[in-house]
């Protein structure tokens, strides 16, 4: 029996008109938190315009879309999701305040950086039974690698940023 796709695919020529939108519609998000620009409503309706964006480049095809590549879509989408669900479940257990928006753009960033690395790796080390099934067990070893190296490179970037006092008003544009 052959699994059918986590859901409906959009061509690759969307995945090219989605891309430049959501770059737009980041540039629009950053040059309005840099003015002094009080419209909390356009800058929400820019964000979750942005969010949609970056749904639609996930949910569309890539040039060459086989097996393979479903099942490394499939897969990535999962561990986003559940890391997505971890972080809320922390926020709420501890009773953090988070902005939604970076755990939403976040988790989209930890699906792209492994769909993509994934992506390009050589099928032999990450594929059995003729690229029919994941090794799961080099599968969690890359994810580990690269969501280490990631809360590493945030850690090291949040540090600096308070140490040096860098982006003090920027950031708190950002918590709106």
């Amino acid at each position: 029996m052959k699994k059918l796709p986590l859901f409906g695919m959009l061509d690759y020529k969307t995945k090219k008109i989605a891309t430049i939108v959501a770059i737009v519609f980041l540039i629009i998000g950053i040059a309005l938190r840099l003015t002094p620009f009080s419209g909390g409503f356009w800058i929400r309706f820019i964000d979750y315009n942005f969010l949609i964006t970056l749904l639609l480049i996930a949910g569309c095809k890539e040039k060459v879309d086989d097996e393979r590549t479903t099942l490394i879509r499939n897969m990535t989408f999962k561990f986003s999701y559940v890391i997505l669900l971890m972080a809320l479940t922390v926020a709420y257990l501890f009773n953090i305040t988070i902005n939604p928006l970076f755990l939403a753009v976040g988790s989209f960033a930890l699906y792209f950086s492994l769909f993509y690395s994934l992506e390009y790796q050589n099928p032999d080390m990450l594929f059995v039974n003729d690229g029919k099934e994941i090794n799961k067990k080099h599968y969690f070893k890359f994810v580990l690698a690269i969501s280490v190296s990631a809360a590493i490179l945030g850690f090291i970037i949040g540090l600096l940023m308070r140490h040096y006092n860098l982006g003090a008003e920027f950031m708190s544009r950002f918590s709106s």
